[in-house]
């Protein structure tokens, strides 16, 4: 083989090595996803979220301890419990406590959030339950109003409340669960109280050790 050939294909295999680490630089592996907790969840409102020290799970219930608030979360998500023509609602639920085991809280919140058409999220006006036929109100309820994300182009509304814990016993303890969240009224699943029930399991697990 000619010596310009060779030289030729050495310059060659020399830039192609240059590129192909030049290309690898500029990758970033996404990082694994890590636990969060929030510290406000109402639309238009700051979130700060902070990488949980320790994490479990209890069935469906998800267990963060957060050793900068020296705070355990236990939160549970219910996806798609409600399917509407112009959209759809989740729900979740979740208390917090001090230190790294689990106990009971004096409370629990329970919040409602839908995506979807302005029509749906104009109907989901109020935020209340049934457990086995007996009505369950929530404390100091907040309601996002309708925001409209441009980018995704979808109405959404969420609506938060705060429900004892003894009431939450009944309420996840219920054969017949009813969510009446303004013109949506639906039961939950069996696989949703299920969840809902994860919360009370978690009571007593130790969620870091010292």
């Amino acid at each position: 083989m000619p010596r310009p050939t060779r030289v030729v294909l050495v310059l060659f295999a020399l830039l192609t090595a240059a590129a192909v680490c030049v290309g690898r630089q500029g990758q970033h592996p996404e990082k694994p996803a890590q636990p969060s907790s929030t510290t406000e969840l109402m639309q238009g409102k700051v979130v700060v979220h902070e990488p949980a020290t320790a994490y479990r799970k209890i069935g469906h219930a998800e267990l963060g301890y957060f050793a900068g608030k020296d705070v355990t979360e236990v939160r549970v998500e219910l996806d798609t419990v409600y399917r509407g023509r112009g959209g759809s609602a989740a729900m979740y639920a979740l208390y917090h406590v001090e230190g790294r085991k689990v106990i009971r809280p004096e409370e629990v919140e329970l919040g409602i959030y839908y995506d979807g058409d302005e029509a749906g999220a104009e109907g989901l006006d109020g935020l209340y339950f049934e457990a086995d036929g007996k009505r369950i109100d929530l404390d100091r309820l907040k309601d996002g109003g309708v925001v409209y994300r441009a980018s995704e182009k979808v109405y959404s509304r969420e609506v938060v409340g705060q429900m004892s814990f003894p009431q939450f016993e009944r309420f996840a303890g219920g054969k017949r669960v009813t969510v009446h969240a303004g013109a949506a009224v639906f039961e939950l699943r069996a696989k949703q109280r299920a969840g809902l029930r994860d919360l009370l399991r978690a009571i007593g697990t130790v969620v870091a050790r010292p």
